[in-house]
């Protein structure tokens, strides 16, 4: 027995991304039900995936997504930094310790 090939929401997306080329895509199309759009409603999601395992989506202006192509995608991936959250223990000055409850103004402060 075969199983139909089954695409997921990011292949779905970068499949459409790569027939759209240089147009790019935009938000309502990705949220759109379908037959109209891809019918994703967490989108933003499935583009930071598609960005974690290397594809460069650009976004050019709010609410739209440029694929760009392999060329660029090496010379522009290897500009890209990421950010990593910083640990509890590596903000040097905060601790629990050092909170206190203002009562006049009902918020937690730090000494």
């Amino acid at each position: 027995m075969k199983y139909k090939e089954v695409l997921t929401q990011e292949n779905r997306i970068i499949e459409l991304l790569k027939e759209r080329g240089t147009q790019g895509v935009y938000v309502y199309e990705l949220q759109a039900p379908r037959p109209i759009g891809l019918g994703i409603a967490q989108y933003n999601a499935r583009i930071y995936g598609l960005r974690k395992k290397g594809h460069v989506i650009k976004s050019t202006t709010p609410g739209h997504f440029v694929l760009l192509d392999s060329s660029q995608s090496q010379i522009q991936a290897s500009q890209v930094t990421t950010r990593r959250r910083k640990r509890r223990s590596e903000y040097a000055d905060w601790s629990i310790d050092q909170m206190w409850f203002d009562e006049t103004e009902q918020k937690w402060r730090y000494k």
